[in-house]
């Protein structure tokens, strides 16, 4: 999967973020930038995106490139809040939903996009469901820096845990899917307890 074979970009952060449920796989984009010509001039622009693709519809042949099943867009992209290279930092896919991180978003404060999922068949669709973000932060947390979705098909599949890239943020976010919305449910936070060093005078490695 070759994203330059078939665009003209002049930086492309695709593949910063990866990730697959079954038979699919999703690529996270934050910035790409490319050159497009006008009749008069070439002009560049900018945008934030994750592609997901089914791997039952590629082909594989040396050096192919693969178009994607469905593309999402920054959904925010022209809006005052946002950062450039943050939508697509992180994502992470299961059966029912996609995450998307985006945690430069309003100042480094971060935001993560639920995208629920009503593909039928070869029709691919996955629609924007809910914005989350976490009570407990610090300010320019960078929350949604990384983040999983539980693939498990039972009990806490609806699930996801959320971390921050500022580590002065030493905090992980726990959310559910209960009574048709996303919200925070347990806050991780590091055991700072200082564990005694052993040592074994007596011990020699092989």
């Amino acid at each position: 999967i070759d994203r330059d074979m078939y665009t003209s970009s002049l930086e492309n952060g695709y593949g910063i973020s990866l990730d697959m449920y079954e038979k699919y796989v999703i690529v996270g984009s934050p910035y790409s930038t490319e050159v497009i010509q006008t009749t008069s001039s070439f002009i560049t622009t900018s945008w934030a995106s994750a592609q997901v693709y089914d791997l039952a519809q590629i082909t594989w042949t040396a050096n192919s490139s693969s178009a994607d099943a469905f593309t999402i867009d920054d959904p925010d992209l022209y809006s005052p809040l946002v950062e450039t290279g943050s939508f697509g930092m992180a994502v992470s896919i299961n059966r029912d939903w996609i995450a998307i991180g985006s945690p430069y978003y309003s100042g480094s404060n971060g935001i993560v996009y639920l995208y629920k999922n009503q593909t039928v068949g070869n029709n691919y669709s996955w629609y924007l469901f809910q914005k989350i973000q976490p009570t407990y932060a610090i300010s320019e947390a960078q929350f949604g820096f990384s983040l999983k979705l539980n693939k498990y098909d039972g009990p806490h599949s609806y699930s996801l845990v959320v971390g921050c890239g500022n580590p002065t943020n030493s905090m992980a976010y726990y959310f559910e899917y209960v009574n048709n919305a996303w919200s925070q449910s347990y806050v991780f936070r590091p055991d700072f307890a200082v564990q005694p060093m052993t040592f074994n005078p007596e011990y020699i490695p092989q």
